[in-house]
């Protein structure tokens, strides 16, 4: 491109690529309708085609014009052919109706007006109904399960009630009776029977009989007895792991009495002692203290144990590695993590 002024001096810039481009793109866009209060919701929708040559999609909001280009709001996924724009905080929005807009552009900004979709936004000020538990639960509260039941919806377990939802704001609650006096500190869920149902697990105020309570589910009630453990324990955690590979979830329990090692074996779905005093191979090494949790921590594709230990008065958090092949051994050992 040469400039040339009036005395016929000029200027020559540098050579660069003109790209004409006066196609009108065919792939249209598509809306989700939503109601919420949220003032800064993610809007989204859909793409009918892949965006090719240069081709984004323009979203309007409230006057706003936001795009895929790069550094734009708009994100859009060509695996699945959907976007998503965050309203930005300094954007947000107000109680009231909006109208958006959303249309593919073509590289050189040529968009199809036929092509412009059309959805609805509304932001409100009605609040998420609470008010869902109207099965009253127990007063002693220590432990909450969240999961999601048959229907992927949310399944909480807490002041000894099961509470399945069949929509956002309605929940049925369902007791879990203990059988004795013991209040819950601790819980789990976990099919160990493969049976397609989750049961429960957790752990007491109390060690009497050498047993802790367990909850099974048949469906439609949880059936509480007390599950033998090969020795005392109270107050600790209780997580479900796979120790050998098996597909039959196992338990590893802490303990508040610093007298123990507790993990349980599941054969078929039957749960039992694993080894000498449910030491799994540790026993008369330490003891177990009542924090505990279940995690891959090398990415091995077996989930470890992390324990507060006691190993000679050296209050510590063991790694016990699952080794995949039905055997745990001691990995990473922190002395000292806890005061006691």
């Amino acid at each position: 491109m040469r400039v040339t002024d009036k005395a016929g001096n000029y200027t020559e810039s540098d050579g660069f690529v003109l790209n004409v481009d006066t196609s009108v793109p065919t792939t249209t866009a598509a809306i989700t309708a939503q109601t919420t209060s949220d003032t800064t919701p993610i809007v989204s929708g859909t793409v009918s085609a892949d965006l090719v040559n240069g081709e984004y999609l323009v979203v309007t909001v409230n006057g706003k014009t936001y795009t895929s280009q790069t550094g734009g709001a708009v994100v859009v996924d060509p695996d699945h052919n959907t976007w998503y724009l965050q309203i930005p905080d300094s954007d947000a929005l107000g109680v009231a109706s909006y109208n958006v807009t959303a249309q593919v552009k073509s590289s050189a900004g040529n968009g199809n007006t036929t092509g412009i979709a059309n959805g609805s936004l509304v932001i409100d000020t009605t609040t998420v109904n609470t008010d869902w538990a109207t099965t009253a639960g127990n007063s002693n509260n220590s432990t909450m399960t969240v999961g999601t039941n048959s229907s992927g919806l949310w399944n909480i377990i807490a002041n000894g009630q099961s509470y399945s939802s069949s929509d956002s704001s309605t929940y049925a609650g369902n007791a879990l009776t203990n059988t004795r006096s013991y209040y819950v500190v601790s819980q789990t869920a976990a099919d160990f029977d493969r049976n397609g149902t989750q049961d429960v697990f957790g752990t007491e105020t109390g060690y009497a009989g050498s047993t802790q309570v367990m909850w099974t589910y048949d469906g439609s009630t949880y059936n509480a007895s007390q599950l033998a453990m090969g020795t005392t324990i109270w107050y600790g955690g209780v997580v479900a792991y796979d120790k050998n590979g098996d597909g039959y979830l196992d338990l590893a329990y802490g303990d508040a009495g610093a007298d123990s090692i507790t993990y349980l074996i599941n054969n078929n779905g039957v749960l039992t002692p694993d080894g000498t005093n449910g030491g799994a191979g540790f026993w008369g090494q330490f003891t177990t203290m009542r924090e505990i949790s279940g995690v891959d921590l090398n990415n091995d594709g077996t989930v470890d144990i992390v324990q507060h230990t006691n190993r000679s008065g050296a209050y510590s958090l063991t790694v016990m590695n699952n080794n995949g092949n039905g055997t745990l051994s001691i990995g990473q050992n922190l002395t000292n993590v806890f005061c006691g």
